[in-house]
């Protein structure tokens, strides 16, 4: 297939969707919930996924189908902490240092496409828009909590 991957009806909400083509209602929904962490993972690279499972979860947009990019961003951010303390650690020769170095911007690459596909990098997040959880809510939440409170009986 050329061009670009299609985006998932979701991910089009919440990005808004400029070439206004119509949306795919009939698109499989994801299950929320919390992905099994693989065992085997580094300090840094569990470290890693608690950290964007928490903000996808913070943001409501953890799903079961979100542990395979949970794993890879965790597995390259691994790699390349690990470059990072290789290369601090040994001396290495001009020409074989600099191949390290592409090496360690490689696993940073990859890491950025992972969060880059969870829209949790500063550039994706820019863009996203809140899906009308904006001041309508903000309001409609404010005018609840009133009359909420208002049919509450008095006491004292």
């Amino acid at each position: 297939m050329a061009g670009r991957r299609p985006k998932s009806a979701k991910l089009k909400l919440v990005t808004g969707n400029p070439g206004k083509r119509p949306i795919n209602e009939d698109e499989p929904v994801a299950v929320p919930g919390w992905p099994d962490k693989p065992q085997g993972l580094g300090k840094d690279g569990s470290a890693e996924w608690d950290r964007l499972a928490q903000l996808l979860e913070g943001e409501q947009r953890l799903s079961l189908a979100d542990g395979p990019h949970l794993l890879g961003a965790a597995i390259a951010y691994q790699a390349a902490r690990d470059f990072e303390r290789k290369g601090k650690q040994r001396g290495l020769p001009h020409d074989e240092w600099r191949k390290f170095k592409t090496g360690e911007r490689m696993q940073w690459g990859e890491y950025r496409k992972y969060v880059n596909d969870m829209c949790l990098s500063q550039g994706t997040r820019a863009r996203a828009k809140t899906g009308g959880r904006g001041k309508e809510t903000g309001k409609l939440g404010a005018f609840i909590g009133r009359q909420a409170n208002a049919k509450k009986p008095a006491t004292g």
